[in-house]
């Protein structure tokens, strides 16, 4: 049977775009404009003049005269401008911040527009971030966990808070490389966690492990710093780790614990000491003119400009005593700095600081300071360098504790204790008389000018620091001082010696993990 075909159909002008209505073949339908008309000529030409109509025929008949993409993208990028790139982003990732790439990715080609390769790298912002994320991240992680396979390793860890306060775990692995036949220190991963107590600790860095595929068994010590979350008697990160791994090794950051030992000690000393060292440099930090005022001042008196002042801070573990002695070398000038912003501006905290560097004490104190404090510096300067032999930081960490105690106990009474026993030796119970204790050349002449009695509490405020700083320090020694010992034996002295220790204590418990 054949279908009926309306009259409309058959005209020209019609053809293409105007159909009958699916279900009901009395109305027609549009195509370009998706809308139903009437099957009527007079309505189908009225429709076919309108501007709507006339603008979708256009559109459809530019659509059909373009040529259709078999393919929407053909890779064709040189094999040397993916290397070029690629060295490039790894340059910035090590070297630059993110920003400085699209400066770069543009002046590169204008270097030589005669080189295909350099007007050829298109590299930005946001691809550079895709190439490290992406593509160096994953294989320089790859290359990490090859390299050190089935190896004993250690961690260094740390637990911080971003500026956006997420909780962040950073962990540092140090092994022996095979490859390069060398011991290596690198960064292995920045991880976030949930909660910064020893159980989100614990259980984001053993899920961490498993997911790298690097056995924990493996694990043979951690470097910490000395929080309670971290190394904590009850219920701490390296408490949970020891009951699956009963031969690991922890070991606290010394330099954090020798900086906390004369944080503590300094807690004896009148409390204003501190006030002056951190608001001498407030006065001059947010303020130029100040800082202009000074220079004049003390190169008039002096004849040179002056140092600036460091600032005091909780991760800064070596500004105390550079801030202490730049105070003490500049503390005439300052005084006369102080007393003239103080009459100048009528300002409470120069009227404070002019006060209290006037006070002959204040400046004994800081004297006794600079010179009890140059150990534990020199101490703590050894420990954050790069190459230091391990016999030496023994030797160094030995001595730091022995300077004080020979400051507090009698020669003949030291002289009777062995070095291994010193952790533990109660000094306090052989204290000198305070008039028998040398607290510095500074120290005693500046004592001169002070009263006797007032000079007696100074000195036994001096003593009492002295007391507890060397108590610190026997707190944070004993296994790390042991620690050390063992390493020694493997220095190239005792290597090559005729007479070499016995080692088999130290290499056994890693033989059987």
């Amino acid at each position: 049977m054949r279908r009926y075909r309306p009259a409309w159909e058959a005209e020209p002008k019609f053809s293409g775009w105007l159909t009958s209505l699916k279900g009901d073949g009395t109305k027609a339908f549009c195509k370009l404009c998706k809308c139903t008309l009437q099957a009527h000529k007079k309505d189908l030409s009225n429709h076919a003049s309108c501007k709507k109509h006339i603008q979708a025929f256009k559109f459809s008949q530019m659509g059909a005269s373009n040529v259709k993409l078999t393919k929407f993208y053909e890779a064709n990028i040189p094999k040397e401008r993916k290397i070029a790139e690629l060295k490039l982003a790894a340059f910035i990732a090590e070297h630059c911040s993110m920003a400085a790439v699209d400066h770069l990715g543009e002046l590169l080609p204008s270097l030589d527009k005669t080189s295909e390769l350099l007007c050829g790298i298109k590299l930005h912002h946001t691809k550079c971030t895709g190439l490290i994320t992406n593509i160096i991240s994953p294989c320089m992680l790859a290359e990490l966990l090859h390299d050190i396979g089935d190896s004993p390793y250690s961690m260094i860890i740390d637990e911080s808070t971003s500026i956006d306060t997420k909780k962040m775990l950073c962990m540092i692995v140090r092994y022996y490389s095979q490859t390069s036949k060398k011991l290596v220190t690198t960064f292995y991963r920045l991880l976030e966690i949930e909660g910064g107590d020893a159980d989100s600790l614990t259980d984001a860095f053993k899920k961490q492990l498993a997911m790298d595929g690097l056995d924990i068994k493996k694990l043979i010590g951690i470097g910490v710093d000395g929080a309670n979350v971290m190394v904590g008697e009850h219920h701490s990160f390296r408490s949970i780790l020891k009951e699956s791994l009963p031969h690991l090794t922890t070991v606290k950051c010394v330099s954090h614990s020798l900086h906390l030992a004369a944080e503590h000690a300094c807690k004896v000393l009148p409390s204003h000491l501190e006030y002056i060292v951190r608001e001498v440099h407030n006065w001059f930090s947010c303020s130029t003119k100040r800082q202009i005022e000074y220079a004049l001042l003390h190169e008039t008196l002096v004849g040179k400009k002056p140092l600036k002042i460091d600032k005091l801070s909780g991760t800064r573990w070596l500004a105390r005593i550079g801030a202490i002695t730049k105070i003490l070398d500049q503390w005439d000038a300052l005084e006369l700095h102080f007393l003239l912003a103080k009459e100048k501006e009528r300002c409470f905290t120069a009227g404070q600081l002019h006060l209290m560097l006037s006070s002959k004490p204040n400046q004994l104190y800081l004297r006794f300071l600079r010179h009890s404090l140059k150990p534990t510096t020199d101490c703590n300067r050894m420990f954050q360098a790069d190459n230091v032999e391990p016999l030496k930081l023994l030797t160094e960490l030995h001595g730091l504790l022995l300077n004080y105690l020979s400051i507090l106990v009698p020669p003949e009474r030291l002289n009777n204790v062995r070095r291994q026993d010193l952790a533990g030796f109660n000094f306090r119970d052989h204290v000198m008389n305070i008039n028998c204790i040398n607290l510095g050349y500074s120290f005693n002449e500046a004592a001169a000018v002070i009263d006797q009695n007032e000079l007696r509490l100074i000195k036994e405020r001096c003593v009492l620091f002295l007391c507890e700083i060397s108590h610190e320090i026997q707190k944070i020694i004993p296994r790390n001082l042991n620690l050390l010992e063992i390493i020694a034996f493997f220095t190239p002295d005792s290597a090559t010696s005729q007479v070499r220790p016995d080692v088999g204590d130290i290499v056994w418990p890693i033989l059987k993990t």
